[in-house]
């Protein structure tokens, strides 16, 4: 499949985020050009243009990838990615609340506020070619979450009565509207779920440390530092995210855009700048990070080229991966999507050579209760 770039620009830009969470936005001008050549450089691509006001906060491909979700402010976009015009409608719904998920190639579901004031929250199932929608009441105060299920006719959804209170995770027939508890073996309480159930895993998220479970509830290994996992449906490499070392943001700069000399001059700018604000100013940033674990032998790499968050692994190619980008080399950018290969990262870390921006990590606390998984080819 022909991986495309889509080019498009959305002009509502409702929010305004801190300092610390716009930085590269903050302390010099958006150039297309820089954030192009560094997409391209770690074998990245932009969905979006580079200098958009995107206010992305959640996205997803559908199966085929043809198709991407996204949500730009407080609504909900559908873009055709295989139309040369990168045709793109508005998903007739109100304003999502939380993340959505496609339940099939044509099929979206998303969680939506209630239809009248006092009324309860509920799911939307918006169907793409018909462009019909249909509701089912969610009786809980919180949906951060709608997750595809594995049967037909089904949506996972990830519920709390309060958003202080334990999350749970429920199944919801979409033909009734029923819900029940979707793993009786999973306790309230996460912070992040993913499942993958061609690889038989659900990735449970809690204070900083990830537990892959087999979907029968055995737990296949817990891993710190993580805050959300990902495994690869074949099941042999698992995506981790945390929250990465502390950077300065007076001071974010790509690998090769100024000299040594340049860079201890702008560090001693950068400490002047911190040292003349008030002790409760925010200084520094840690950067959403991405790392993998090679579950044939429990090595950890991570990535230092480029950062981002909500990662998902791209279906219709494999070892291809998509994430809300935070930046490259440590450097803050504005945000985007970023669709791109993993592979050749992978090859590299099996046959002991290095790879620009792949880092292994001595810190990762690993508990295997399981033998290793059979051993999968990398393509």
């Amino acid at each position: 499949m022909t991986i495309l770039i889509a080019l498009l620009s959305c002009a509502y830009d409702p929010t305004v985020g801190t300092l610390p969470d716009n930085v590269g936005a903050a302390f010099a001008p958006c150039q297309p050009s820089e954030i192009k050549f560094l997409g391209t450089k770690h074998n990245f691509q932009l969905v979006f243009e580079p200098c958009g006001n995107n206010n992305f906060s959640t996205f997803s491909w559908s199966p085929d990838g043809a198709q991407i979700y996204f949500q730009n402010g407080q609504t909900g976009y559908v873009m055709d990615a295989e139309a040369e015009n990168k045709q793109t409608l508005t998903v007739p719904t109100p304003s999502p609340i939380g993340h959505a998920a496609w339940l099939n190639n044509s099929r979206l579901a998303l969680s939506v506020g209630p239809e009248t004031d006092d009324g309860p929250n509920r799911l939307a199932v918006f169907d793409i070619g018909s462009k019909a929608v249909f509701y089912r009441t969610i009786p809980h105060v919180w949906v951060p979450d709608v997750l595809r299920s594995n049967h037909d006719g089904e949506a996972l959804l990830v519920v709390a009565d309060a958003e202080d209170a334990p999350k749970q995770l429920l199944r919801m027939d979409l033909a009734t509207g029923e819900m029940s508890k979707a793993f009786d073996w999973l306790d309230a309480g996460f912070d992040t779920i993913t499942i993958t159930p061609a690889a038989n895993a659900v990735l449970v998220g809690r204070e900083n440390t990830v537990t892959h479970y087999t979907l029968a509830g055995t737990v296949e290994g817990t891993y710190t530092p993580a805050t959300r996992g990902s495994l690869h449906p074949e099941g042999r490499w698992l995506a981790l995210e945390y929250a990465g070392e502390e950077i300065s943001i007076f001071y974010q700069r790509a690998w090769d855009d100024m000299t040594d000399a340049q860079r201890r001059r702008e560090a001693q700018r950068a400490k002047r700048l911190a040292s003349g604000l008030p002790e409760s100013y925010p200084t520094t940033v840690s950067p959403p990070t991405l790392s993998f674990v090679d579950l044939l032998d429990g090595a950890r790499w991570r990535l230092s080229s480029i950062y981002g968050e909500q990662f998902q692994w791209y279906e219709p190619t494999p070892y291809y991966a998509s994430f809300i980008l935070w930046g490259f080399e440590g450097k803050q950018f504005r945000r985007n999507v970023m669709l791109g290969q993993m592979g050749n990262r992978f090859r590299a870390t099996e046959i002991g050579r290095e790879f620009m921006g792949v880092i292994p990590m001595n810190d990762l606390a690993e508990a295997r209760t399981t033998p290793k998984p059979p051993a999968a080819a990398v393509k």
